[in-house]
Parts: C-alpha cells; sequence; structure tokens
C-alpha cells in the first residue's frame, strides 16, 4: 500500500527524507506543512493569526504520530530526522510556538512588546538599565510576580539590585512590609556581585536613598551600614569622598542626622588629599551642597569658602543659594548670590564664567529676583556671543552654551528671547563642517531638546529632522546609531510616535536599534501611547528581528 515519497515544499524547501508513508499520512503531513507555510506568511501582517496557524500545524502533524505511530514516517519525527520545514517537531512545539506566542501576546500589550525588544539589545548594559525599568513598571502595577521574574533575569549585579530595591519599596506600598524585608535580605546577598568597592557603595548608597523615600527607613539603614563597609577599600581620594557625601545624604533621607554628620566630616577630610585642584574643588562644592541638605548652612558657606578655584566656589555658593531660596528665606539667598557674583566675574575663561553667570542668574529666578536673573543672564549672553570661535569643536561649545542660556531665559517667562538665542545657536551649527557631524548632530539636538522643553513641539520636531540628516552622515556606525536611536526616543516623548519608529527602524545598529524600539514601546505603556493598535507594536516587534 505504501511507496516511496520524496516531499519537497517548493515555497519554504520542506523536506523530508525518504520514507514509506501511507496516503492518509501523507495528506496529513502536507495540510501541516501548508498551515506552516501560512504561519510564516502571516508573521508579515499578524504574529496572533501566526499563532494560531503554528498550533494547526503542529496539531497536524501530531495526528501523524498518534494514529500511525509505528509507521516510518511517524518514528523519523519523533526521532527528528523527518523535518516540517525547517524545524523538527521538538523546535516547533519548544521554540517556535513559544516565540509566536510570546510574539501575539506582545501585539496586544505594550510592557510585553518593550520587555521582547529589551531582551534583543545586545549590550548588557543597555539591555539590564531596559530591564529595570520594565521591572519597576510591573511593580508599579503590583505585577509582583512578573516584576521578580523579570528581575531575575538581569544579569549586571548593581541593575538587579536596583530593580529588587524598587520592587521592595512597591511592595511595602502595597502594605506587605513582610515581602518588602525578605527582598531587601536577598539584595544584601545580591550586592556581593557587584565588581569594584567604589561601583558597589555607590549602587547601595542609592538603594538607601530609595528605601527611606518609601519609609523603609530600619532597611535604609541596613543598606547604609553595609555601603559604609565597602567604601573602606577605595584607593583614591576624589571617589572615595564622593561616595561618603551620597552615604551621608542617604543617612539624612533615613533620619540618621548624627551618622549622616559624622560621615560628612569624613569626606571632607578625605577631599582635602585630593591632589588636583579641579577635582579637588568639584567634590568639595558637593560636600558644601550635602552640609546644605542636612541644614547645616553655616558650615556648608564655610567649606564652600574653602575652595581655591573661583569658578567652583562661586557654583558652591549658588548651588547653597538655591538651597535657602526653595526654603523660601530669599534674602540669604540674594546675599550668597551676590557673593557668587562677585566671584564669577573674576573667572577669566569665558565658558566657564558664561555657565557660573548661568547658574547665578537661574538661583536668582529661584528667589524670585527675575529683573536681578535677566540682568545677569544678559551679561553671560553677551560674553558668549562675543566669544569666536576657530574650530569645529569651539563652534559645538558656542552654541551649547547659547543653548543653556537660552533655557535659563524660558525658564523666567521670556521665551522669545529664548527663541531668539536658539535661532543664534542653529546658525552656528551650520558653520560646522561635516567631518565633524558627530559634534554637529549632537548639537543640533541640544537645541531641539530646548525647543521640547520651552513647548515649541513643531520648532522641536523641525529641529529633530535636521538632526537626522545630520547624522546619517556620521561615518562610524556606533555614533550613527546612537543619534539617531536618541532622536526616535525624543520623537515617542513628543507623541509622534508613528515618526519616532520610522526613525528607529532605519538604525541599523545591533543595540543602538533594540534599544530605541524598547524605548517606544516602553513610553506606550506608561503612556496614552498604549491605546495603539496591533498593528503599531507589530511593526515593533518585526523591527528586534
Amino acid at each position: 500500500m505504501g511507496k516511496w515519497v520524496f516531499y519537497v515544499g517548493a515555497y519554504l524547501g520542506i523536506a523530508l527524507s525518504l520514507c514509506c508513508a501511507s496516503p492518509k499520512e501523507n495528506r496529513l503531513f502536507q495540510e501541516a506543512a501548508k498551515l506552516l507555510r501560512s504561519a510564516q506568511k502571516a508573521e508579515e501582517s499578524s504574529y496572533s493569526q501566526a499563532y494560531i496557524l503554528y498550533k494547526r500545524s503542529l496539531e497536524k502533524i501530531e495526528m501523524v504520530r498518534s494514529k500511525y505511530p509505528s509507521s516510518e514516517l511517524a518514528r523519523d519525527l519523533t526521532a527528528g530526522k523527518a523535518k516540517l520545514g525547517p524545524y523538527t517537531i521538538t523546535e516547533l512545539r519548544e521554540t517556535i510556538i513559544p516565540q509566536a506566542k510570546m510574539r501575539a501576546e506582545a501585539e496586544e500589550d505594550p510592557l510585553l512588546c518593550a520587555l521582547l525588544a529589551a531582551k534583543s539589545i545586545k549590550w548588557g548594559s543597555y539591555r539590564a538599565k531596559a530591564l529595570v525599568e520594565i521591572a519597576s513598571c510591573y511593580a508599579e502595577r503590583e505585577q509582583f510576580d512578573q516584576a521578580l521574574k523579570v528581575a531575575g533575569a538581569i544579569d549586571w549585579a548593581s541593575n538587579k539590585v536596583e530593580a529588587l530595591a524598587e520592587i521592595a519599596c512597591r511592595y511595602a506600598k502595597a502594605g506587605d512590609r513582610e515581602k518588602a524585608s525578605q527582598l531587601s535580605t536577598r539584595l544584601l546577598a545580591e550586592a556581593k556581585a557587584i565588581k569594584g568597592p567604589y561601583d558597589k557603595a555607590q549602587g547601595l548608597a542609592k538603594v538607601a536613598t530609595r528605601y527611606a523615600e518609601a519609609g523603609l527607613r530600619e532597611e535604609a539603614r541596613g543598606v547604609l551600614s553595609q555601603a559604609l563597609r565597602v567604601v573602606e577599600p577605595i584607593g583614591y581620594a576624589s571617589p572615595k569622598a564622593r561616595v561618603l557625601n551620597q552615604i551621608a545624604i542617604g543617612y539624612m533621607e533615613a533620619e540618621g542626622m548624627d551618622e549622616a554628620l559624622q560621615i560628612l566630616s569624613q569626606a571632607l577630610q578625605v577631599a582635602e588629599g585630593i591632589e588636583k585642584p579641579n577635582e579637588r574643588a568639584a567634590t568639595l562644592a558637593q560636600i558644601a551642597q550635602g552640609y546644605a541638605q542636612a541644614g547645616k548652612y553655616d558650615r556648608a558657606l564655610e567649606v564652600a569658602r574653602s575652595i581655591k578655584s573661583a569658578f567652583f566656589k562661586s557654583k558652591g555658593l549658588y548651588e547653597i543659594a538655591g538651597r535657602y531660596a526653595e526654603l523660601g528665606e530669599k534674602e540669604n539667598a540674594s546675599q550668597i548670590l551676590s557673593e557668587a557674583y562677585q566671584l564669577a566675574k573674576r573667572i577669566e575663561d569665558a565658558h566657564s564664567k558664561a555657565e557660573a553667570l548661568e547658574g547665578i542668574a537661574g538661583n536668582f529666578a529661584k528667589a524670585g529676583e527675575k529683573g536681578k536673573a535677566s540682568e545677569i543672564l544678559a551679561i553671560a549672553l553677551q560674553i558668549t556671543q562675543k566669544m569666536a570661535p576657530r574650530s569645529d569643536h569651539e563652534k559645538h561649545h558656542k552654541a551649547a552654551a547659547l543653548s543653556e542660556i537660552a533655557g535659563r531665559y524660558a525658564e523666567i517667562g521670556l521665551k522669545g528671547k529664548a527663541s531668539e538665542i536658539l535661532s543664534q545657536a542653529l546658525q552656528i551649527t551650520k558653520t560646522i563642517t561635516p567631518r565633524d557631524a558627530h559634534h554637529k548632530a549632537w548639537t543640533i539636538y541640544k537645541i531641539a531638546s530646548r525647543y521640547a522643553e520651552m513647548g515649541e513641539r513643531e520648532q522641536a520636531s523641525k529641529v529633530l529632522s535636521q538632526t537626522i540628516q545630520v547624522g546619517k552622515t556620521i561615518r562610524e556606525e556606533h555614533g550613527k546609531g546612537q543619534i539617531l536611536a536618541t532622536v526616535a526616543i525624543d520623537y515617542a516623548g513628543l507623541g509622534q510616535l508613528d515618526q519616532a519608529l520610522s526613525v528607529a527602524k532605519t538604525i541599523e545598529h545591533p543595540s543602538f536599534r533594540p534599544w530605541a524600539l524598547y524605548q517606544i514601546a516602553f513610553r506606550c505603556a506608561k503612556t496614552e501611547g498604549r491605546a495603539r493598535g496591533k498593528e503599531f507594536f507589530h511593526q515593533i516587534i518585526r523591527g528586534v528581528g
């Protein structure tokens, strides 16, 4: 009855080794092959439909084995010698169909779509960052099992610790302190895998601050105690002082002011040993902010005034003044800002002077003195406009400085002046030569971001399109992928999702492409974009491959 048949699927190269099969077996196999071809074709437009067809294909081929278990075809299918198209039955059942199911579900759920895109990111650091955000989103929705599953898939210890901390905080908010405490214990165990004492201490300090914000003060103190032990082996003074300052701030958040002040004193002692003048000045400015945050303003001012660098001394002072302004102590803020202003006028480097003046103006605005802020911004603008850049690098810095000043003008309500300055910055970018396409693209992008911050979405979109044009001329694939991914993400932020997707699909870099697609899907999951139809998310899934 049986005869030797050599099965060939012309469309997909579906083939079987020579075997003896009855007509009924042959018909079932051909039906399964046809369904498989239909499933593969359906993937072009609908993963939901493809999933159904893949399952039906498997059902048909399983019927061959169940109805004719002793046949040569059934035995070859079981042994993996005979294939349905390119797949063995095991591959179809355990790989292709689960993959199709996941894609079908991702078409319906933007967060699952984001997860699918995140898993395809090649670079570990980017993939880990994406998974932290997804785990946090699930925890925010109180889908804790899913949140923990995603966190468990993170292979960078510092990011896994961050995700577990966020989930613990969400458990606490939901009223389950026991689960939160258990996760905190697990977190400390996971933290042991973080490489390098600086990264480990910094990561733990960050976790403790998040715990304190969520009301988990006891857990926060436990983490901070561990962070302090980790700090000791750090050999370089600058990072050691910075992380001690961060730990001190964590203790403040956890209502451990005595410990915080002791650690700030330790940080200050370490900072005094930093050899590089600018590095020491920058670190002292940070510690001064730590004292200000602790409410020890006299000590904060003492530390800031001890700084030798006029730029960093000015910065330290105007940031302390900003703290006073936040407390409503405008007179104290104004006095300190006037002192910072006098210092700024002594700065010789034009870029540094303009930057310091811009910061002082911003804090005058915070103190309610918009007239004084405008007056100082005008000086900063004049200094910047007088710069005569020769190289592309200098042109980039001038345009970026103008963009920062424009942002300050917008903050005090002078959007017309801000737009005028951004136009000037845009004109400068046109003089940057094509050989420095990287800096040119990023400078134009920064200007677009300023327009977006000002609420001028249409102008922001236009300038982003200019960024794309320049970005595509970058020769180095990494640089090109990075700027295009950033633009795609910004389009999504502006609500222009179709444009965002269009740009993301042009990226060839193997990590920046899925990173951009992930960000688009994740923004949809967090915003009204989740109402987009299945076709939109289908395109994202196809985009990641």
